[in-house]
């Protein structure tokens, strides 16, 4: 069995509401690479980072954010939660589909990379995957989370 002792709220720098078992895994894996990098303002891309639950907390901590979304609506929200927080400055939204990610974010313009829960709902994992590579070629971590689906890196490319 998992303990989620000291994982289920956000603490610190990083404070945020409460969080799912599979959002305080994700933050427990995340802080411990934060902590690592605790010297460095890292440039985050998160794809399917929607309202911001990850990316508004990471700005406050002294990072600079890029959302991919395909919803305007989550993007919407997105600004307007970074403007509240007081880090609009350091939050960009894109709009735009993880397989159109080359025509959105430049070649290893990236330190970290998050995507949680897209693959499933991606009808071709390996398609989505082609234009990532060269992407996060500069991300030391990525970090993908998917229930019931491989990360598209053991999927093939």
């Amino acid at each position: 069995m998992t303990r989620l002792d000291g994982v289920e709220q956000t603490r610190g720098r990083l404070a945020g509401p409460p969080l799912t078992p599979r959002t305080a895994v994700i933050w427990s894996v995340l802080r411990a690479e934060l902590e690592r990098r605790a010297d460095d303002e890292l440039t985050v891309l998160d794809v399917g980072g929607g309202t911001g639950g990850f990316a508004v907390p990471l700005a406050r901590a002294g990072h600079r954010v890029t959302v991919v979304d395909a919803s305007p609506d989550a993007l919407a929200a997105l600004t307007r939660r970074a403007a509240e927080a007081g880090v609009a400055d350091r939050v960009r939204a894109l709009q735009g589909d993880g397989d159109a990610l080359a025509g959105l974010v430049g070649p290893a313009s990236a330190d970290l990379v998050l995507c949680h829960s897209v693959l499933e709902v991606v009808d071709d994992p390996r398609r989505w995957w082609r234009p990532w590579p060269p992407r996060c070629a500069r991300a030391a971590r990525r970090a993908f989370w998917s229930p019931g689906r491989p990360p598209p890196c053991s999927a093939g490319r």
